[in-house]
């Protein structure tokens, strides 16, 4: 991608992302249109199989992440969520 091309991509995001809740929306299509998938914040604290994720709190804040094919947590690791579980 040429810098013309990044920077005219870049304007017309900014152009529809007026707040932050415009951002988070707009980038939630942007995402999904790349295969990535949409979690709930009251998913399961199972791991994720591999793939690609994000999440978004409150329509204003938004989490993307890959989870790697060979992604292991490290031993006693704990699963972020409401109730944290150790992982042995």
């Amino acid at each position: 991608m040429s810098q013309v091309e990044f920077n005219q991509q870049l304007c017309d995001f900014l152009a529809v992302a007026t707040t932050p809740f415009h951002a988070v929306s707009a980038m939630s299509s942007i995402l999904e249109a790349a295969g990535f998938e949409s979690l709930s914040s009251n998913a399961s604290a199972e791991p994720l199989a591999p793939g690609k994720y994000f999440l978004t709190r409150n329509d204003s804040s938004l989490v993307a992440f890959i989870v790697a094919p060979m992604f292991r947590l490290p031993r006693a690791c704990a699963w972020l969520a409401p109730t944290p579980t150790v992982l042995a």
